[in-house]
C-alpha cells in the first residue's frame, strides 16, 4: 500500500490559515493540501483538521511515454535532435 501524498484538510474553528503553496488562506470547505511538515505540523497544533470523508490521495502516476509530462519546444519533437547551425567564422581568420 502506498503512502499518501495528499490529504484534505479543513479549518479549524474560524482560524484564518495560511497556505504557503498557493499564497492564500486556507477555504472553509478545506482543499487538498500536500502531506509535509508544514500541514502536519498545522494538524499537530490543531489549527487544520483532516477531512476523512474526502479521503487521503497519492500522488497521480507518471506519464507511461517515458516523458515527463512537458511538450517538446517547437522544432524540437519527442526523440528528435535539434538540428546543428555551423560555427560562425570569426572576421580576424
Amino acid at each position: 500500500m502506498s503512502h499518501p501524498t495528499h490529504f484534505w484538510l479543513k479549518p479549524a474553528g474560524r482560524l484564518n490559515v495560511p497556505d504557503p503553496d498557493i499564497g492564500d488562506y486556507l477555504p472553509r470547505e478545506g482543499r487538498l493540501c500536500p502531506r509535509n511538515a508544514y500541514w502536519l505540523r498545522r494538524v499537530k497544533d490543531g489549527d487544520v483538521s483532516v477531512d476523512i470523508s474526502a479521503g487521503e490521495m497519492t500522488s497521480p502516476a507518471p506519464p507511461q511515454n517515458g516523458s515527463r509530462g512537458l511538450a517538446p519546444l517547437p522544432g524540437h519533437g519527442a526523440g528528435k535532435a535539434p538540428e546543428s547551425k555551423p560555427a560562425k567564422k570569426s572576421k580576424g581568420a
